[in-house]
């Protein structure tokens, strides 16, 4: 009471920033609102995400700026210097796009949080609200939540999905608005059934286990992320410069490396030694297919590119028997068919 603020909202898109800001000059301008708090629009406002209005009876202002993260937020202030009094807030709302997942520009816009966002409060006691619909793991939520950030943060998730654990862990009173609000009753149940049937979201978390866990759910689980196991080797051939376009050595040998599938694909991938290399030339994969498929995939290439095989490497269920065949194990196959024996490797 009595007292100006000045607030200033950040976001990854101006286009975004200058919406919210608009709607919340719409809303201050509107009847509703002036009924009960009449202020006045300043002459000074030039845009709908840099405006002021002011209350002539205790000569107090108000005042939004808002920018994109990338923006010019030098010069801006969130709160004014008046003790620790309430004035204002900084606001972000989701410094990073979903699809800016992983990278140098998540590392860019984690560290502008720091150098850039967190030295444009009036004074310490200014509070900073971020909203983020989560990305993965490494975002902007878990970058202020870890030493990295100077501050203490108090995280509350909102899922998509209600379930019994985080149904379970909220206070009373919200457990009851989530039953007459949503129709929960023990089972999986959208938050907002009429944005997001529950049907669709459990349809989506079935497509893409990840995406769901972290945009929709609030909490990524790099356990469901495709490719998990070998994402930190992978990364760190794209960052290395070595997933590059690799030349067939016809004068090197050719190793093949089998990941024998039955439910799944079956996969295979063709290595060249040399020196302290190893090359990674090919890679195949089918599924519905009997080994015979496979065995004509690695001759074609053979004729194709003019190579000699040294080595198959097989897992040990190589021997299991050919479930599209006669009856023999894929390895009799190979070997009595095709002339091809496996090294089995556990």
């Amino acid at each position: 009471a009595g007292r100006s603020s000045r607030w200033l909202p950040i976001s990854y898109s101006d286009d975004l920033v200058v919406e919210n800001c608009g709607r919340v000059k719409e809303l201050i301008d509107s009847e509703p609102f002036q009924a009960f708090w009449p202020l006045v629009l300043s002459s000074s406002t030039k845009s709908k995400s840099d405006w002021l209005f002011l209350n002539p009876k205790n000569r107090t202002w108000h005042r939004m700026f808002g920018v994109s993260l990338m923006g010019q937020v030098t010069g801006r202030r969130a709160g004014y210097m008046i003790g620790d009094a309430f004035t204002g807030a900084l606001v972000i709302d989701d410094p990073l796009p979903p699809r800016d997942e992983g990278g140098k520009r998540v590392n860019k816009s984690n560290n502008a949080l720091n150098k850039v966002v967190r030295t444009r409060l009036a004074h310490d006691k200014v509070p900073i609200v971020m909203i983020q619909q989560r990305i993965g793991n490494g975002d902007s939520t878990d970058f202020l939540m870890s030493d990295k950030s100077p501050d203490e943060y108090t995280l509350h998730k909102v899922p998509a999905m209600l379930d019994r654990a985080y149904v379970d862990a909220q206070h009373e009173n919200v457990r009851d608005m989530i039953a007459r609000d949503a129709g929960y009753k023990g089972e999986k149940t959208s938050y907002w059934p009429t944005k997001e049937p529950t049907e669709t979201l459990c349809r989506f978390e079935k497509a893409d286990a990840y995406t769901f866990s972290s945009q929709f759910q609030q909490d990524p689980d790099e356990a469901l992320l495709e490719g998990m196991i070998y994402r930190e080797e992978i990364d760190s051939l794209v960052r290395d410069g070595r997933a590059c376009h690799i030349p067939v050595e016809p004068s090197l040998p050719t190793h093949s490396f089998w990941d024998l599938g039955m439910n799944d694909d079956m996969a295979i991938w063709l290595v060249q030694p040399y020196r302290k290399e190893l090359r990674l030339i090919a890679f195949y994969r089918n599924s519905g297919k009997g080994i015979e498929h496979y065995i004509n995939w690695l001759l074609d290439f053979k004729d194709r590119f003019d190579i000699r095989y040294e080595k198959h490497y097989a897992p040990h269920d190589i021997a299991v028997r050919e479930l599209m065949g006669d009856g023999k194990s894929r390895e009799e196959i190979a070997r009595s068919n095709y002339g091809i024996s496996f090294t089995k490797v556990e």
